[in-house]
């Protein structure tokens, strides 16, 4: 049998329908009508190279799935969207973790090409799904002990953290920063054979990214092979995402650090408290007495925040979790945070976020970036491909030819075919 004429028109619907996508999501993402894609499917039209190619990667497969002698219609992104996401949000976001599968594949088949070692194998090894929190507060603890363990992993200790982005693709995690609709903060991908892909919103100032990051890691390091988890408004209560926002919490700001760091300002605990900050919002565990201390100022907020590379907000729930704040000075600063008086107090003390480095914004480009480049360089791929996978990466065409001019590349290198494997 051929898989090609005979088998590939049920095996583009079966792969649509495990995708939950409809005709109509098709046809918009191809550029055609929903009969058109009901012919496709039918039979009664052929698929085109250039339409097998788009729909591949729609669905988060490769072409050669759809002409092998077997073919599963559940791929990664059926696990990751269809559960996880109502019918209204799963277009879009099923495009954007196509456009990531497709850009872990095209990293990975870069370094193939290059003969260049590939990020390092996940430094904490394939991890056990941790088992499920039944409580919020069961969710707040596993998260803590988990940062608690992983910091310890790596050599932490108690500092503020450097270069997450360095930090991550050092323990073969690879990450990204590409646009995501609104109300997704990440998501998580576990592409086979490829290793944990962590995708953050790039509409986020720094301090959000990083904290989205140390999120996402979560997800990596507690939900096991789960194919991959969505961070977005619909699951802010998901127990899972709660355990995630408390390891991000305590891996940038760990409680003996944040203590330290307090106490060198003079300021000492009031009392227990946890409340877990979703980025948006916060769910409140447990109340505590307070206790004399002295007064934490905004300006300590904003300096603990620069400290541990955290937004404001999140530090004012981390204090607030370590007894430093009353309900009424958290609420306080919470209105503060929200009329950007701690970003007219950071101005102020010249306390800017960075603009350099790996957590920069676009600064997750450098290392698929300079391996599109040395492949240019080397004559191994076209220029035209080149272009394709910067802008895959987010890199505009000017962006990249200004820096291929800067590197002494020639804009037409000799051949112009895209080489194979890489369609």
């Amino acid at each position: 049998m051929d898989p090609t004429f005979d088998t590939l028109p049920a095996r583009l619907r079966a792969a649509r329908e495990a995708c939950g996508l409809t005709q109509s999501d098709v046809a918009q993402h191809l550029g055609v009508t929903p009969a058109a894609v009901s012919y496709l499917e039918s039979g009664a039209r052929r698929v085109s190279t250039v339409q097998l190619t788009k729909l591949a990667s729609l669905y988060g497969r490769e072409v050669s799935d759809f002409l092998a002698d077997n073919f599963e219609p559940r791929a990664a992104l059926h696990a990751l969207f269809r559960t996880q996401l109502d019918q209204e949000a799963r277009p879009e976001l099923i495009e954007v973790g196509a456009r990531c599968l497709e850009l872990a594949r095209a990293e990975s088949w870069l370094e193939q090409r290059l003969g260049i070692a590939p990020l390092g194998g996940f430094g904490g090894g394939a991890p056990a799904a941790t088992p499920m929190p039944a409580t919020v507060m069961m969710a707040v603890q596993q998260g803590e002990v988990a940062a608690d363990e992983e910091r310890q992993r790596l050599g932490l200790g108690a500092s503020p953290l450097g270069d997450l982005v360095e930090l991550l693709e050092g323990e073969g995690v690879r990450t990204a920063l590409l646009d995501l609709p609104d109300g997704v903060d990440g998501l998580t991908l576990a592409p086979p054979q490829m290793g944990p892909f962590l995708v953050v919103n790039r509409d986020q100032g720094h301090a959000r990214r990083r904290f989205s990051f140390a999120h996402e890691y979560a997800h990596v390091l507690l939900d096991g092979p789960t194919g991959g988890m969505v961070s977005w408004t619909g699951n802010r209560r998901d127990l899972r995402e709660t355990r995630a926002n408390a390891f991000a919490a305590n891996f940038l700001m760990p409680a003996a650090g944040v203590r330290e760091y307090m106490a060198s300002l003079g300021r000492q605990p009031r009392g227990a408290q946890t409340e877990v900050f979703t980025g948006d919002d916060v769910v409140e565990i447990r109340q505590s007495s307070d206790r004399r201390a002295s007064t934490v100022q905004p300006s300590d907020v904003v300096h603990l925040a620069r400290h541990f590379g955290v937004s404001p907000l999140a530090t004012v729930y981390r204090l607030r979790n370590l007894g430093y704040l009353s309900p009424t000075e958290r609420d306080e600063f919470v209105e503060l945070d929200r009329k950007d008086k701690f970003l007219e107090l950071a101005d102020a003390l010249e306390l800017h976020e960075p603009t350099t480095g790996h957590d920069a914004p676009y600064g997750y480009q450098h290392r698929f970036v300079a391996l599109v480049t040395e492949a240019l360089r080397r004559d191994e791929i076209s220029w035209r491909r080149a272009l394709e996978l910067a802008a895959l990466a987010g890199m505009s065409e000017d962006k990249f030819e200004r820096l291929a001019e800067l590197m002494n590349i020639q804009p037409h290198p000799p051949g112009d075919e895209i080489p194979e494997g890489l369609l």
